[in-house]
């Protein structure tokens, strides 16, 4: 399940050239599902237009359809302009019963960030992975990440999340961390 973050009345971060968050997740999220079903997945949206869904709600469509993995994509922002690169989510540790999800959503978050690593055009906010509390984040049954793909409030990276050659490279990382990530886990 490919989540675009925000939507509708929700622009998300707004870059100092007013790109809206919401629109670069969309037009990245459709890229990667586009590259993800080539590759020979099937990936689903959680909104395929500018319109809001709300967090439980992304979740819910994840869970109708059974997902095996959510990936919620975003693009951050600072007080601080000068703040750059992706950074990679997940859940901080839990008990059983989440145990195995939460050990696979890990396991996904590493193949990601080892993946955007790889590409000499991307830089990285964090070399590790981050924990954090977000909602999205919370399914109990399907592991779940969430990509900060750049800072928009960071002009440089605002200018280079609207280019077709940045977006292409951060899914293709995306997938290769994805391949990855399927290669070497088992969801048994």
């Amino acid at each position: 399940m490919v989540d675009p973050g925000h939507g509708g009345e929700d622009p998300g971060a707004i870059g100092a050239g007013g790109t809206h968050e919401k629109n670069i997740t969309l037009d990245v999220a459709y890229k990667l599902v586009y590259a993800l079903g080539a590759a020979g997945y099937n990936a689903i949206l959680t909104r395929t237009d500018d319109y809001f869904v709300p967090i439980r709600e992304r979740i819910s469509i994840a869970s109708r359809h059974r997902a095996d993995m959510f990936i919620s994509l975003h693009a951050d922002a600072f007080q601080i302009p000068s703040a750059r690169g992706a950074s990679v989510y997940c859940l901080p540790g839990q008990r059983k019963p989440n145990f195995n999800v939460h050990s696979r959503a890990m396991a996904y978050s590493g193949c990601l960030l080892t993946s955007i690593k790889k590409v000499p055009s991307l830089r990285l906010h964090c070399h590790s992975v981050k924990y954090a509390r977000f909602a999205v984040l919370r399914s109990p049954a399907i592991p779940s990440v969430l990509v900060e793909m750049a800072f928009l409030s960071n002009r440089d990276e605002e200018i280079q999340l609207r280019k077709k050659e940045y977006q292409n490279a951060l899914v293709l990382a995306m997938l290769n961390g994805t391949k990855s990530f399927f290669r070497t886990t088992s969801l048994t």
